[in-house]
């Protein structure tokens, strides 16, 4: 089963950082991370809708000029509203990794995160790229489908930047909530995997998403970790189909707004014993927060 970096190490440096994904890459493991397209066009590594929750505190004289109000609208504003200069006037780590230069506090471009693998010769550590939808976590509404103006921005955008990049398709994998975002990846970029995401909490559920995946031609499904619904023979079944079974953790990164940096603090699906328990049912990939124990978890499991 191999292991990647939920928003890069999530549990020890600032989320979806410069310096999150490089701690992933430093430990020969792949990240995640989340797109999202902003006005001016750049695709931008952001999970939330806003800076509102990842900004540093307003602190007059380090926000670039900005009054605190002129702050507090930039940070509440969404982000597809946004400009690049306006994500680089914000602080996004360094008030909490006092290791974290200037430069890798800022909000990263999907440019930037693809960079960051593209130099590693090690076709295993890449990048699992979240397409971000306006459907949000719950799926496709509608029956057809069919995608919103954005989110077809935002699929043209990625694929620009990742056929920019020249990425083997070893070192991209597309996942995505919207089935329809999964399918048009996997359509405008064949040679690479796309899976789909599902908030799964019963067994049916998973079956369901499996079953979608099948359906719809993509490579496999990423699911909540839960060993009572990630079963053996959900991960035989798509095994015997040729699909890739991935699960990720259902909490915030594990470093957490009250956590101070370097202690961990797992997130309660983020545990030894799931890791095992992924693991013994065949699971592919897990996408943890990449605490400190996991470190000694994998080499006890080598040893």
């Amino acid at each position: 089963m191999k292991f990647v970096g939920h928003r890069g190490a999530s549990a020890v440096k600032p989320e979806s950082t410069m310096s999150a994904f490089m701690r992933a890459v430093a430990l020969g493991l792949s990240f995640e991370c989340d797109l999202q397209v902003i006005r001016t066009g750049e695709v931008v590594v952001l999970h939330d809708s806003t800076l509102e929750r990842t900004a540093a505190p307003y602190e007059a004289g380090a926000a670039g000029g900005l009054d605190e109000s002129e702050y507090r609208a930039l940070v509440t504003m969404p982000a597809a509203n946004l400009t690049l200069d306006d994500m680089r006037e914000i602080d996004v780590g360094s008030a909490i990794d006092p290791t974290s230069s200037s430069h890798t506090t800022r909000v990263p471009t999907f440019a930037q995160a693809l960079h960051a693998v593209k130099k590693v010769d090690d076709d295993e550590i890449g990048v699992l790229a979240e397409v971000k939808s306006e459907t949000g976590e719950t799926g496709d509404p509608s029956p057809d489908h069919k995608m919103s103006e954005l989110d077809g921005q935002l699929v043209e955008a990625a694929e620009k930047v990742a056929s920019e990049s020249h990425l083997p398709p070893a070192k991209l994998t597309w996942i995505s909530f919207s089935r329809a975002v999964a399918c048009e990846m996997k359509r405008r970029m064949p040679e690479h995997k796309s899976l789909l995401i599902a908030h799964a909490r019963t067994t049916e559920g998973a079956w369901q998403a499996a079953r979608e995946c099948v359906e719809s031609g993509l490579d496999g499904v990423d699911l909540e970790a839960d060993a009572e619904v990630v079963t053996p023979e959900l991960v035989s079944w798509l095994h015997a189909r040729g699909k890739v079974v991935a699960v990720w953790v259902y909490r915030a990164p594990a470093m957490g707004d009250t956590s101070p940096l370097g202690v961990s603090r797992m997130s309660s699906n983020d545990t030894p014993e799931l890791w095992g328990a992924m693991r013994d049912a065949g699971v592919d990939v897990f996408t943890s927060n990449l605490p400190p124990e996991l470190e000694k978890w994998r080499e006890a499991e080598v040893a």
